[in-house]
């Protein structure tokens, strides 16, 4: 499996937190599909803990990148691929 994780240093939310503060204030969710073998994390922007307010962290699926195009053409996001062997790395 390989997992893909998206950052930016420069990305905030409307009121103006960056992603670290989001994440500290707000927490992480995610979903799990077995059937596809894919797992994604996100970091919810506000206290709603919205999956439609929210950034996507990490994908984790077993395969190729999977593009997020709504990051490619904002600002600058950094991306990272590492292997992984198991589900139970997050704690889900």
């Amino acid at each position: 499996m390989t997992s893909w994780f998206y950052w930016s240093e420069s990305e905030r939310n409307v009121k103006g937190e960056e992603l670290a503060t989001c994440l500290h204030l707000y927490d992480t969710g995610g979903e799990r599909d077995d059937d596809r073998d894919l797992e994604t994390k996100l970091v919810f922007l506000d206290e709603t803990r919205s999956t439609g307010y929210s950034w996507l962290l990490i994908v984790t699926l077993t395969g190729t990148l999977v593009p997020v195009r709504i990051y490619d053409r904002s600002r600058p996001t950094y991306l990272q691929g590492a292997r992984r062997t198991t589900h139970e790395c997050w704690g889900w």
